[in-house]
């Protein structure tokens, strides 16, 4: 049998890339208490007619007979009787010779619990069973963790049969019958089988179950690998029949091929990490005396965390490629082709030279897209290693941030350890383990890392208390730019411009600096628009099959999205082996190839998701030809996998279809092909729902009628917050177009009441924002009802009118005190303001309602508020205190009363103002905004240490970043100027500094955005004197406005 094995699926099985398919044969001999036994479908089948049929029946099938029997005695008890037939197998000793290698993934047809016995009861097994019976079941969980393995269940197991929803399958004619949840089990089959050979055990060649599987699998126009079959019952014919479909036979039973095997494969060459030993490490210097390194971290350090250090062994890189984006590696930084921006000394000196700093600490690069964050975060972890002698790991591209590991990593570091990784928010969920984690331990650990400054802004909030300093990548200044020129003239890559003078470069290169670096670099370079180039490339590729394949890995690495090896196999047959063979020529300068551990699968990118953009929309300039692409490609996405699950949410969104499509139908089919992909059909019907609500012929009813089929399409007795929110949308809409006022009354009802429901959420400020939508759409109606004098008595008006008032006060209130500076809730506020100033009638009615009950405080300050804007201040001062001394625990009074005081700019009323801050709020609650206003007035006029206190719980708070930055309160004179302050720098790192300020008695924080145009070119130098304005943050007192004091 040793020849009959090929030494390609023998070298597979060493290496871990085999699969393992085992039928009912597989299980032959396990063992009961009897002895040895061997399950058939016959021998089950007759079982069954005993049981329920009264021994009838056994020359039919045994789905026929399975029928029968559910018919009589129901799914349940026919189930149970089987879990009881299979229950008693245990694992004959060869079954525990299978966890004792590494296989890429297991499936069966089998019910029993043999392959899961022989994992439990073998305890130095190389990897961890991780059942998955239906689609989704942690089969990404299983996948990014290289200790997992992957075991599909196609027919069920007797572990699961409670579920009406997943019942065991008895044959293959049941496939279709029972197809629901199980969609992208056989997916999953398919897609692995394009890449690494199948191993059955336990089936013959008419096995229905196998030909079934088998079917698509043993088309000859599919370009695969040679699989494997071993069965000792083989004849001669069988053979001719196997290998006429491209498997191999091997005439043995299961047992004597595992024993083979185990004999021809050393043990010491199944071992994770055996050969790597830590003393011929490059990072041996870094580890402690004695450390016992695991076998886990060693691999971990050899394919994903990479060793960061002087010497290493690195490539090479032509300049023209670096400088078009194609390098991601080290090459360009070893060769020096980068510009060292202006950040990366004061990062290094922050974050790696500055000795004081203890702990973890997490400094953070931000920039647009096309900025050059990578090779920056590159370029400083480079340095840090080489000029600095840090411990520096670099989390390779499609590499997993493992924390358990990093922790284990830690341990054996002898001092510091250093760890950078690209794009912070995709690394978002193991970056918030590893920092839960670190949160009670002295480990000193820095991380390095990067992100978009917009997506930042919008999703960085979970992380950001975490982040020591920021680093803005902002557009090249003149010094850069000279860096840059006088690089691309040494290296010859200045294309059209080599023969212009300098200062005409330097002309031609500021006109494009501002916006990305990479665009600018590739229009300087050659002289056209950066869309002409990216067209030209993709019109220049050649053969059309390479072309095709450029077309598909644009479409999605826009959405900055990797595309699966197994993805494009499946959408164009083109194996990651046909693509080194035939395709890595004509697309070299435009695709890189690399392995995505969370998949466990080569993935391909574009140099840039912006020139894949540019691909995606200059090449199918017709929408009809992007929405056929579109469909081409996620009709073979396998949304269990992270990376098309990520890409398939993304590319069929409601509004981008909805802003993409004019003609309804193109979208249409684009759901469509969703719905064929086995996506859950509950979120493609939500983006249904989204897209009929935003697109420019947008229907109403087509909306709720497609929102509706979402929640039908929900697991029983689930609920989805997005969805119901986007129904209350949808019942918002229909209000609005709705002519009839019982409709109208009906419509706003049920959005209340779903909106009412969500605000207890609070997490979100869209369900704040939308019910105050709403109440702005009721005032319309009302205040036209107000000035029509034919309609209902004036008192039932005004009393409509003052409670729609008090709700949208209401409702923008808290919603603002949760979210502070949320800007659609700031919109809302702004649109009400206008609404009640605009009208004539609405100051009298506000006054009638606020004299029949001064306590009611929305209606004191709607009336409050509109004596403001008329210019009488004094008069809305006093309805104010008129409602305070009605109405003393009303936090919002408080509030709005301190902030008309505070803008009087008065310091003798600074104790008022404080007494009324301090009842603006209670202590641990939400209400954000009073509690700011309270540290300010701390900070300006009593104590500075209760204000940095309550800044510091302010900087904890879960809200998002741009929320945390943005100014306010200024600090001003009487006559409403802002105050002046003379201070001196004592702190200067590249983008921000501190200046100490004798008369705050205070180090101050500034921005380099915060100085004036005369000093933002030289920047913050310590020992400059400075004059500055004030203003405050979440985070705190800023200089502004700072500029030389002469």
């Amino acid at each position: 049998m040793e020849n009959e094995i090929s030494a390609w699926i023998l070298d597979k099985i060493r290496n871990g890339q085999a699969i393992l398919f085992l039928g009912a044969g597989a299980s032959y001999d396990a063992e009961i208490p009897e002895g040895p036994v061997r399950f058939s479908a016959e021998k089950l089948r007759d079982l069954i007619c005993d049981r329920f049929l009264g021994g009838d029946q056994k020359d039919k099938s045994l789905v026929q007979v399975a029928d029968y029997a559910k018919h009589q005695a129901g799914l349940n008890e026919v189930q149970v009787f089987i879990k009881n037939q299979f229950h008693p197998l245990q694992p004959a000793n060869f079954h525990k010779l299978i966890p004792l290698f590494r296989w890429h993934s297991i499936y069966t047809t089998n019910y029993d619990l043999v392959i899961e016995r022989a994992y439990d009861q073998v305890k130095d097994r190389l990897q961890k069973l991780a059942p998955i019976f239906r689609d989704g079941d942690q089969f990404s969980e299983a996948m990014r963790d290289p200790d997992k393995l992957p075991y599909f269940k196609l027919h069920g197991c007797i572990s699961v049969i409670n579920d009406e929803n997943l019942p065991l399958i008895l044959a293959s004619e049941e496939y279709a019958k029972h197809q629901r949840n199980r969609v992208r089990l056989f997916q999953h089959l398919s897609d692995s089988a394009l890449e690494h050979p199948i191993i059955f055990c336990g089936y013959k060649i008419g096995d229905p179950n196998i030909q079934q599987i088998l079917f698509d699998l043993f088309d000859k126009g599919i370009n695969r690998p040679n699989y494997m079959v071993v069965d000792p019952g083989l004849n001669k014919f069988d053979v001719q029949m196997w290998q006429s479909n491209r498997i191999n036979p091997v005439k043995s039973t299961f047992a004597e091929f595992l024993s083979n095997i185990d004999n021809l494969i050393e043990k010491n060459m199944r071992v994770l990490g055996a050969l790597i030993q830590p003393s011929k490490e490059s990072y041996r210097s870094f580890l402690k005396s004695g450390a016992s390194v695991t076998p886990q971290l060693l691999q971990y350090l050899s394919t994903e965390l990479e060793h960061v250090y002087d010497g290493m062994p690195v490539g090479g890189v032509s300049p023209k490629d670096f400088y078009t984006g194609l390098d991601d590696g080290w090459a360009g930084i070893n060769q020096d082709l980068d510009v060292e921006r202006k950040i990366s000394d004061q990062l290094l000196i922050d974050a790696v030279i500055d000795d004081q700093i203890t702990g973890f600490n997490t400094f953070l690069i931000k920039g647009y897209a096309g900025s050059g964050k990578s090779v920056c975060l590159r370029r400083v972890s480079w340095n840090a290693a080489r000029d600095h002698e840090a411990a520096v790991f670099y989390l390779k591209k499609g590499a997993v941030l493992r924390p358990s590991l990093v922790k284990e990593l830690i341990g054996h570091i002898d001092g510091r350890l250093v760890i950078s990784l690209d794009d912070a928010l995709a690394n978002k969920a193991d970056l918030q383990k590893l920092y839960d984690q670190l949160e009670h331990d002295n480990d000193e650990l820095v991380i390095l890392t990067t992100s978009r400054s917009n997506e930042w802004n919008q999703d960085g909030g979970d992380l950001e208390r975490y982040v020591s300093a920021e680093y803005e990548l902002e557009k090249l200044s003149d010094r850069e730019i000279d860096l840059l020129i006088s690089k691309l003239e040494k290296f010859q890559c200045l294309g059209n411009l080599r023969n212009e003078d300098m200062p005409e470069v330097k002309r031609n290169f500021g006109l494009t600096s501002d916006r990305q670096l990479l665009v600018a670099l590739h229009e300087v370079t050659s002289g056209k628009p950066f869309e002409q180039i990216v067209y030209d490339e993709y019109q220049r590729i050649n053969p059309a099959e390479a072309q095709l394949l450029y077309m598909d890995v644009c479409t999605l690495h826009r959405l900055n999205v990797p595309v699966r090896a197994g993805l494009v196999s499946r959408i164009s047959g083109i194996s990651i082996e046909d693509f080194k063979s035939r395709f890595i020529a004509p697309l070299e300068h435009l695709v890189k190839v690399y392995m995505d551990q969370r998949s466990r699968d080569y993935v391909y990118v574009s140099r840039h998701p912006l020139i894949a953009e540019f691909v995606f929309d200059q090449a199918l300039d017709n929408p009809a030809d992007k929405a056929e692409q579109i469909v081409r490609v996620i009709s073979k996405m396998n949304i269990d996998y992270d990376a098309d699950k990520h890409a398939f949410s993304s590319i069929i969104r409601g509004k981008t279809l909805a802003k993409l499509f004019s003609d309804k139908g193109l979208a249409k089919k684009i759901y469509d092909a969703a719905e064929e992909a086995g996506a859950s059909p509950s979120y493609i019907w939500h983006q249904r729902a989204i897209f009929e609500l935003n697109h420019p012929g947008a229907q109403a009813s087509a909306a709720m009628s497609a929102i509706n089929r979402a929640e039908r399409e929900l697991e029983a007795h689930r609920t989805d917050k997005s969805i119901l929110h986007t129904k209350a949308l949808i019942y918002k809409r229909m209000a609005k177009e709705s002519q009839n006022k019982l409709e109208i009354d009906k419509y706003r009802a049920e959005a209340r009441l779903i909106l009412e429901r969500l605000l207890k959420n609070d997490n979100d400020s869209r369900p704040s924002h939308s019910i105050a939508e709403l109440l702005l759409d009721e005032l319309e109606d009302q205040l036209r009802t107000i000035a029509d004098p034919s309609s209902e008595p004036e008192d039932l008006k005004e009393r409509a009118l003052i409670s729609i008032i008090k709700r949208a006060e209401d409702a923008i209130y808290k919603g603002l005190q949760r979210y502070p500076s949320d800007e659609y809730l700031l919109v809302s506020q702004a649109k009400l303001a206008e609404k009640l100033n605009d009208s004539s009638k609405v100051r009298a009615v506000l006054d009638r309602a606020y004299r029949q009950n001064m306590s009611s405080d929305y209606v004191a300050i709607a009336l409050a508020r509109n004596l403001r804007h008329g210019g009488e201040t004094e008069s809305a001062t006093k309805i104010l205190r008129e409602a305070i001394t009605k109405n003393p625990n009303s936090k919002p009074l408080h509030l709005e009363l301190s902030k008309y005081l505070i803008a009087k700019n008065d310091q003798s009323v600074a104790e008022e103002i404080m007494h009324h801050l301090k009842r603006s709020f209670s202590p641990g609650d939400s209400n954000y905004t009073a509690q700011f206003w309270f540290a300010r007035q701390h900070y300006l006029y009593q104590d500075k240490s209760v204000a940095l206190g309550i800044f510091d719980n302010l900087k904890a708070a879960k809200m998002p970043p741009f929320v945390r930055r943005k100014l306010d309160g200024h600090s001003l004179d009487g006559a409403g100027k802002m105050l002046s302050y003379n201070g001196q720098v004592t702190s200067d790192r590249v983008d921000f500094g501190f200046i100490r300020c004798a008369e705050l008695g205070d180090d101050i924080f500034t921005h380099i955005s915060h100085l004036d145009s005369e000093n933002s070119a030289s920047g913050l130098r310590v020992g400059l004197e400075v004059t500055f304005n004030l203003a405050f943050s979440m985070r705190g007192p800023v200089a502004i406005n700072v500029r030389q004091r002469y």
